[in-house]
């Protein structure tokens, strides 16, 4: 295993690690491949790689890092794809939360590294709830003879109430890229 999905180099393996919690701290670890979603519905990481994620919680809140190894090359070369993370995430009292993410998706072999930076925050009143996020890119690929600037965004906002015990939803999205 070890590249992106965790299935590509050399055998079929899906989620194989090995995680540590430590009572006292609240610090936990897990190392090997797993299982990893960015969130944001999907729309920029869900997939299982290998790496090390450590999380801890502070108080209210949430902070997670990790390393994950997406793609290795030729071993006597510098052309690893690394994705790297930095999220916390905060609840303030019962009905909301909120977060904040930064990610680096660093390919040394083709050139790109991407910075991308993620708001999320959740609401919920009663039967009504309020989700949303918004996704910013930035990056520059120089693969070729020239540089490209690589900038974008997504922007999510998703209802849900209850109505006569039906759960009803609506999704607004939009992609600038």
């Amino acid at each position: 295993g070890g590249m992106e999905s965790a299935d590509g180099v050399n055998l079929e393996t899906k989620n194989v690690y090995v995680s540590f919690k430590c009572p006292k701290t609240g610090i936990e670890t897990i190392s090997g491949i797993q299982g990893f979603s960015a969130g944001y519905d999907g729309a920029f990481v869900m997939n299982d790689m290998a790496g090390l994620k450590l999380t801890a919680k502070l108080g209210m809140g949430t902070l997670s890092g990790a390393y994950f190894l997406w793609a290795e090359g030729a071993a006597d070369a510098i052309d690893d794809e690394e994705f790297w993370v930095l999220k916390y995430d905060h609840k303030i009292g019962d009905g909301l939360n909120i977060g904040v993410d930064l990610y680096n998706d660093s390919d040394s072999g083709a050139d790109v590294d991407d910075y991308y930076l993620g708001l999320r925050g959740k609401v919920k009143i009663g039967d009504m709830g309020i989700e949303s996020w918004l996704l910013f890119l930035s990056g520059t690929d120089e693969s070729g003879a020239s540089d490209i600037d690589r900038t974008g965004m997504v922007f999510s906002a998703r209802a849900t109430m209850k109505i006569s015990g039906i759960d009803a939803a609506c999704r607004f999205l939009y992609y600038n890229a």
